[in-house]
């Protein structure tokens, strides 16, 4: 190779070497959230007898693990009735992780459960919002359910293998 063709290959080096040092984290901040696990839990639909079926209802849920002192996820659902209320629900069964750490609610012997937030469908049917709940630090093997308001909190949408951590504070999820 003659020196004329490698100065003439320099600056596509240069361009490429510029491309994947955008890439990586830059900054202590960056390279923190860069080892929390992106994490992206698919729902399905689930029918009678343990919920109401509504026919292409569909959702995801997404957060990066460990959270911080919380738990802190994006609820993404579509085709669902358009302005009706929904609540997503965080549920351990007995002998699951996180069980001891919730407390005991009274309604339903044997399992425990939070109610992370109530949020109404817009006029297509469609949520799009943060969760952003307090929980004890820990790990958790759970389901997440999103309950109908309108039909006694019949089930319209479930995952059953949910599992996340919450960190003691904001170094502990780095």
């Amino acid at each position: 190779m003659t020196m004329r063709t490698r100065l003439a290959r320099t600056p596509l080096i240069l361009v490429a070497i510029a491309a994947l040092g955008s890439a990586f984290p830059t900054t202590a901040a960056e390279a923190d959230r860069a080892r929390r696990s992106e994490r992206r839990l698919g729902l399905a639909p689930l029918g009678p007898p343990w919920g109401r079926l509504i026919p292409g209802a569909s959702g995801h849920l997404s957060w990066k693990d460990p959270m911080p002192r919380r738990l802190q996820a994006r609820l993404v659902l579509a085709g669902l009735p358009p302005r009706r209320p929904f609540v997503a629900c965080v549920h351990v069964e007995k002998g699951q992780a996180g069980y001891d750490l919730l407390a005991d609610r009274g309604r339903y012997v044997g399992d425990r459960y939070v109610d992370l937030a109530s949020v109404m469908t817009d006029a297509h049917g469609r949520i799009d919002t943060s969760l952003n709940e307090d929980l004890p630090p820990g790990r958790y093997a759970a389901k997440l359910l999103i309950k109908d308001q309108n039909e006694r909190y019949a089930v319209v949408l479930h995952n059953d293998h949910f599992g996340f951590e919450v960190a003691k504070d904001a170094d502990a999820a780095r």
